[in-house]
């Protein structure tokens, strides 16, 4: 991000790095590299939210240049309300060339039925399967990333002080979205890169499973090891 923008989110050389998140800094003062989502929530909370017509003028801009390399259809994960709400405005509106599956933002530490409620709230139907738009499971962050060295592992990171990597969503959380997935087939689709990671959501599929068993094999790809369940 821009040095204007560290001053408005206050990010200076006094702040200590959010947990789960880090700013990168160079000699002390900050850079503007701010590595996973805690970190970037600092500057995201400052800035003015996107109106539904912001929205819906990036879709009609980003959806020719898709066509064109010859995508047709995409996953979306991560959206909140707002987000989802103008995918649907755009179906309604005829709008919509691409097929999208918008995947729900899930949050670990509230349940999940409560969660649901809060965008069925907001106006979202997430019961929605239509042909150019529809609603798809839920996503959760389990862990970092690879490239950043952020990644869940059983071993420490190379070159770091006994760093095993992030873990954004409590075990706890993930399993009761597991189970809650299974209950009502709403689904549920997580973020995990490090092995540590693949082995919680592992558990979480089969207590999942346990309430209602999976119609087919599980498949995890981590690095092109393939782990079924």
């Amino acid at each position: 991000v821009s040095s204007a923008a560290l001053l408005s989110s206050r990010i200076d050389a006094a702040p200590a790095d959010p947990p789960g998140g880090k700013i990168g800094r160079d000699a002390g003062e900050p850079t503007g590299f701010l590595v996973e989502r805690p970190a970037a929530e600092l500057v995201q909370a400052v800035m003015p939210p996107p109106t539904l017509e912001d929205r819906l003028r990036w879709l009609g801009a980003i959806q020719p240049r898709f066509l064109a390399a010859g995508i047709t259809g995409v996953v979306d994960p991560a959206l909140e309300a707002d987000e989802l709400l103008a995918y649907a405005t755009a179906a309604e509106r005829g709008e919509l060339a691409l097929r999208v599956t918008g995947m729900p933002l899930g949050d670990g530490e509230v349940p999940p039925a409560e969660r649901a409620a809060a965008f069925t709230a907001a106006g979202v139907d997430l019961g929605t399967r239509g042909d150019h738009w529809r609603i798809g499971p839920w996503k959760l962050f389990l862990d970092g990333g690879g490239s950043l060295g952020t990644a869940l592992l059983y071993e420490p990171w190379p070159g770091t002080d006994d760093y095993l990597g992030n873990q954004t969503t409590s075990i706890s959380g993930l399993n009761e979205y597991a189970v809650w997935a299974a209950e009502t087939g709403a689904g549920l689709g997580v973020h995990c890169v490090g092995s540590a990671a693949i082995d919680l959501f592992i558990e979480a599929c089969e207590k999942g499973a346990a309430v209602r068993p999976l119609s087919r094999p599980a498949a995890v790809f981590f690095h092109g090891v393939e782990k079924r369940i």
